[in-house]
């Protein structure tokens, strides 16, 4: 890749970073959607249900970047597929979404595929370089939050395991009436 004369560095490592992260969600999304076996949405809502069990329909669709019509349908596929149950909530009118032991298994390989994906992307990087990649990529998560649904968003498709309350940046940059008490939703 040339870098651009006119732009300058500033503006070949902004491209370089976008193009990398693109090509890194599309990969993502290409493989967990291979996995989930119902699409990109379906491994974002089985992650998403993994860490934040019966979450309400209109939160679980608005944060995996579905309608609420297109989330029921995902949900009821899920169903059938023996990944999701619904179970009655406090008032009983409700039925709230939550995962089966298939549908945790199927959160785990979603999670692994997750993981190797990016491992590859950073392989050839030092130890150093990629401690420098982890500590860029926590400022740009924590400039993109901000609100509870862009945290939300963000991290649709994160282990929460691996990232822990007191260091979720996504988390951090919510006001402390906005968090959630869980690294990401």
């Amino acid at each position: 890749m040339l870098r651009s004369e006119s732009g300058g560095e500033q503006t070949y490592l902004t491209n370089v970073v976008a193009a990398w992260a693109l090509a890194v969600a599309d990969r993502v999304n290409e493989r967990t959607a291979e996995v989930a076996e119902h699409g990109p949405s379906a491994a974002a809502v089985l992650t998403t249900l993994r860490f934040t069990p019966g979450l309400p329909m209109d939160r679980l669709a608005a944060t995996v970047g579905l309608t609420g019509p297109g989330a029921v349908q995902l949900l009821n596929r899920l169903e059938a597929a023996g990944l999701v149950e619904r179970v009655a909530g406090e008032d009983r009118r409700r039925r709230h979404p939550q995962l089966t032991t298939s549908g945790q298994a199927m959160v785990e390989r979603v999670l692994a595929v997750r993981r190797s994906v990016v491992e590859t992307a950073m392989a050839g990087m030092s130890a150093a370089d990629r401690a420098a990649a982890g500590r860029a990529a926590e400022a740009m998560v924590l400039a993109l939050s901000g609100t509870r649904m862009a945290a939300d968003r963000i991290c649709r498709l994160c282990d929460e395991r691996a990232c822990p309350d007191e260091r979720c940046p996504s988390e951090s940059a919510l006001p402390p009436q906005q968090r959630m008490g869980t690294a990401c939703p």
